[in-house]
């Protein structure tokens, strides 16, 4: 008699606890799958990401103006000095803003017994594997209006196509982003 009144009374019951159980199984199965999908990127990303730092030594943000290339004498002045110190960085690209004017830094990996002159130094550079250092100047004729302060922007690339920021701001901190 109780087990009739039980299976009249709760019938739907049983069925709407096992949906209700089969729903919460696949929504922690999802999220689990997620999850893991977000750990491999991760993962897989901390393995490639390029790592450049700016490593020549700048007193203030009036020195950048010496940093450029002589016609004169057909070598640079003063350079920007970028090490890659993880992993290969491929179509490195950057600018810098002094005095609210945008120039296009330019390029080269020079090597201390050549003699560089400006045609070495190309606004994008194909690649660099670590360990190296990059060079960049800027030229006068490259400058455009900017309503941004003093910085240093270099965009670049790790083998897989993931998208990196490194910036330089008025405080010479220098951080890292992942851009998209």
């Amino acid at each position: 008699m109780l087990f009739d009144f039980l299976k009249a009374n709760y019938a739907n019951l049983f069925y709407i606890v096992n949906d209700v159980v089969l729903f919460s199984s696949l929504f922690i199965l999802i999220k689990y799958a997620d999850d893991t999908k977000r750990i491999a990127k991760s993962t897989q990303e901390a393995n490639l990401r390029p790592v450049i730092l700016r490593s020549d030594y700048l007193p203030n943000w009036n020195a950048l103006k010496s940093i450029g290339y002589s016609m004169e004498t057909r070598a640079p002045l003063r350079l920007l000095e970028f090490s890659i110190l993880k992993n290969i960085a491929i179509d490195i690209t950057g600018y810098l803003i002094l005095d609210h004017i945008k120039y296009e830094l330019l390029f080269a990996h020079l090597i201390p017994e050549a003699t560089e002159d400006l045609g070495s130094f190309q606004p994008k550079w194909g690649w660099m594997q670590s360990g190296n250092e990059l060079s960049a100047i800027f030229t006068e004729d490259s400058g455009q209006s900017s309503n941004q302060s003093n910085m240093i922007v270099i965009d670049y690339q790790d083998i897989a196509g993931n998208k990196y920021r490194l910036t330089q701001k008025v405080n010479f901190t220098q951080t890292t982003t992942s851009i998209d």
